[in-house]
C-alpha cells in the first residue's frame, strides 16, 4: 500500500515460454498447484496454430516447461483438481470442427491417462446438451471436497456468453 492508501504491486516479473515471441502467440493463464510452486497455461507457441492450442505446466521455480496434451485439439481452462489432477476443456474427439463444441476432460498431473469426463456434444449420450455448448473454467474451489462433483460454467452461446452454472457429479463405471 501507498502511503495514501492505494494498492500497488511490487517485484513483477514476465513470464513467457524459451522461444516465444510473446505477444505474437497465445498465452493465457490456468491454475496453480497447490504449493504454488507449479503453473498451467494454454497456448500456442509451438505451433501458431490458435485452434490447436495445447496445454503446458511451467515449473515456477526452475523455469521449466512441460507439455501435456499433444495433437490438433483446441485445449484451453486448464486447472488442478484437488487431488492433484488436471481437468481442462477440450473439443479432442469432436468429429466436425473446431467449432463442434467442446467437453471437461481430466488427466494425471504428468499429462498422462486422460479421460472424457463429460459428453454435452455426443447426440448418442444420455448428457447431450441438445446443441453445441462449450465448457469453461472450474475452479479448484469450485469442487467438493471429496472430489464427487464440481460446478462448472457451460457456454450456450459464444457471441453473447450466454451461460449456465453446472454441477458436475462424478461416478466410476
Amino acid at each position: 500500500m501507498s502511503a495514501a492508501g492505494t494498492p500497488y504491486l511490487t517485484n513483477i516479473r514476465t513470464v513467457a515460454p524459451a522461444g516465444s515471441t510473446y505477444p505474437n502467440e497465445f498465452i493465457e493463464t490456468g491454475g496453480f498447484s497447490a504449493a504454488s510452486d507449479k503453473m498451467l497455461f494454454t497456448s500456442d507457441y509451438q505451433n501458431h496454430r490458435f485452434v490447436e492450442n495445447q496445454i503446458f505446466e511451467l515449473n515456477l521455480k526452475t523455469g521449466t516447461i512441460e507439455k501435456l496434451t499433444e495433437g490438433s485439439a483446441y485445449n484451453e481452462h486448464p486447472r488442478f483438481t484437488p487431488s492433484g489432477q488436471i481437468i481442462w476443456m477440450t473439443d479432442e474427439d469432436q468429429p466436425l470442427s473446431h467449432l463442434a463444441g467442446d467437453d471437461w476432460w481430466i488427466m494425471n498431473a504428468d499429462g498422462s491417462d486422460p479421460q472424457k469426463l463429460t459428453e454435452f456434444n455426443t447426440p448418442a449420450s444420455p448428457n447431450y446438451f441438445g446443441k453445441t455448448v462449450y465448457t469453461t473454467v472450474v475452479n479448484t474451489d469450485n469442487w467438493a471436497a471429496n472430489g464427487s462433483y464440481f460446478y462448472g460454467d457451460l457456454e450456450l452461446n459464444l457471441v453473447t456468453s450466454k451461460s449456465d452454472i453446472l454441477r458436475v457429479s462424478l461416478s466410476c463405471h
